[in-house]
């Protein structure tokens, strides 16, 4: 008898192990499963906020370059005198591949365990022709085979015009700080209405005029343009440089960035031959109403450093030089009707130049329908 009680005992006593056994296995499987389902979960996260970002790019590039190449337009919703109006909304076309996002099928995004449908939408904030105007981008993906899983984000783009008031009615010669004594040698001359000599973060105290001839048709003064800043963004505003070079590719005869690239493309061999990577040769624009774009914005990327305007070379429109306290030298003959401005201080001008003032308001016959978008602050 004793022995069946024990024989029982040993019996329930493995039994209560098997069922206590089950059921840690049964509650580790279940937070094995559960971690799955939120490491899952983690990655589709990710994977459709990585398919929004991508649609976003897409939205605020197409955006940009719809301002840009002028043969695109954005198909508002509602447009009073082919402008849009305020609460306007409006799409991209098809859905193109961008960035790190590569598209699984005509309209999604493949990014691994999903794919994501995109969508983008503008949403005129002020009226179209405001000046800056501003749109909210939003930009949603939503997984192919889980309707549930999507991620929207949203940004907000202001839209502004090429340039500034101080591109447009700037002084023949615009520096960003100082001339040092003794930069301005040669035979230079400055023929001006109002300033002649501007300077963004200095003040007439640093300006050695040297031998720059300032009597020709009004006596010249030397001033302060702008409150402190960069010298690009008073001439350019919300433009930013990568924004310049996408507007000279769509309109390279007026926008010309020279950079270290440029000689050999085909902007360069069509519209500026004699370019050679160290002088420009080439005359551009014109006045008003020549056969040449009217003005030009002609920018010296600090890749090729300050190249000189030699042969009696004429351009009309703003001729930019990006390298910091550029030394100059070696002008013969370049005769610049706009503004000719300096990054930093211009630490040698050895030329025989003229700067003529020239109120810059016609960079091509559309130029007024340029915008630049950026991003809010």
């Amino acid at each position: 008898m004793k022995g069946f009680q024990s024989g029982a005992a040993t019996l329930l006593i493995t039994l209560i192990l098997v069922v206590i056994g089950g059921l840690s296995a049964l509650v580790l499987n279940k937070a094995v499963f559960n971690e799955q389902k939120l490491s899952g979960n983690d990655i589709r996260n990710k994977e459709v906020y990585a398919a929004s970002s991508g649609a976003l790019e897409f939205g605020v590039d197409w955006l940009q370059e719809a301002y840009l190449d002028l043969t695109a337009s954005i198909p508002w919703d509602n447009v009073v005198d082919g402008v849009g109006q305020q609460g306007a909304t409006a799409s991209p076309p098809a859905f193109v591949s961008q960035g790190e996002v590569s598209p699984a099928g005509d309209s999604t995004i493949g990014k691994g365990v999903d794919t994501y449908t995109p969508s983008v939408t503008y949403t005129l904030l002020t009226d179209e022709d405001a000046n800056p105007a501003f749109v909210e981008i939003t930009a949603t993906a939503t997984a192919v085979n889980d309707s549930h899983i999507t991620k929207t984000l949203r940004v907000i783009y202001l839209l502004s015009s090429v340039g500034t008031a101080s591109l447009v009615d700037g002084p023949p010669l615009l520096v960003e700080d100082c001339i040092p004594n003794g930069a301005v040698t040669g035979t230079p001359d400055i023929y001006n209405q109002d300033i002649a000599i501007g300077t963004i973060n200095g003040d007439a105290s640093c300006i050695d005029q040297g031998h720059f001839d300032l009597s020709n048709d009004h006596p010249g003064a030397i001033g302060t343009m702008t409150t402190p800043g960069t010298i690009f963004q008073s001439l350019f505003g919300g433009l930013t440089e990568e924004g310049l070079a996408l507007l000279s590719s769509f309109k390279p005869d007026t926008f010309i960035y020279v950079d270290s690239n440029y000689l050999g493309s085909a902007a360069q061999t069509t519209y500026h031959p004699g370019w050679n990577g160290n002088t420009w040769h080439d005359n551009v624009g014109s006045p008003e109403g020549g056969a040449l774009p009217d003005q030009v914005v002609l920018y010296f990327d600090s890749s090729v450093g300050c190249p000189p305007i030699n042969g009696s070379t004429i351009i009309y429109g703003l001729v930019y030089y990006e390298t910091t306290n550029c030394p100059s030298p070696g002008w013969g003959g370049g005769i610049v009707y706009g503004t000719t401005a300096f990054e930093g201080d211009l630490n040698k001008f050895n030329a025989n130049a003229e700067l003529h003032d020239l109120t810059l308001d016609d960079f091509g016959d559309t130029e007024d329908s340029y915008r630049i978008a950026s991003a809010l602050p």
